[in-house]
């Protein structure tokens, strides 16, 4: 598996994984069916399987204060994925800059211009954009 951490230097042939996106802190049965979907489609499109998750954890921003909340660790988690078939690690970093962008531009700029995705697969509640404003349907 390929670890990635900045989404505006990845190379063409790294590109266009179908991506399973979300915060992903650890791999439970939730994460696991979203991880089996993009593997589906992924397979089906021969692409290859990645994973995209925001580090550090948008929770930092959000609620600073707050308890440790992590499921695994991620060193634990890296170890974990290419059970699950995955090829390609994307580690979004979340910056101010990053939490500014509307869900437009996230897509735009993060999925299709920076990663270059072929699909991507999130769980229904996922939420994305300044002010949670895109949704699974907006994506």
């Amino acid at each position: 598996m390929k670890t990635f951490k900045d989404y505006t230097h990845i190379r063409k042939n790294d590109k266009g994984a179908v991506l399973a996106l979300g915060n992903f802190d650890g791999i439970h049965r939730g994460h696991q069916a979203v991880i089996a979907q993009a593997k589906f489609i992924a397979d089906d499109l021969d692409a290859p399987l990645g994973i995209g998750l925001f580090r550090p954890h948008p929770r930092l921003f959000f609620k600073p204060d707050s308890e440790p909340f992590r499921l695994m660790s991620a060193r634990t988690r890296a170890a974990t994925l290419p059970q699950y078939g995955v090829d390609h690690l994307y580690e979004i970093g979340f910056t101010q800059e990053l939490k500014m962008m509307d869900d437009e531009a996230f897509v735009q700029q993060v999925l299709h211009q920076g990663l270059g995705v072929k699909h991507v697969v999130v769980g229904k509640d996922f939420k994305f954009g300044v002010g949670r404003c895109g949704d699974i349907d907006t994506l």
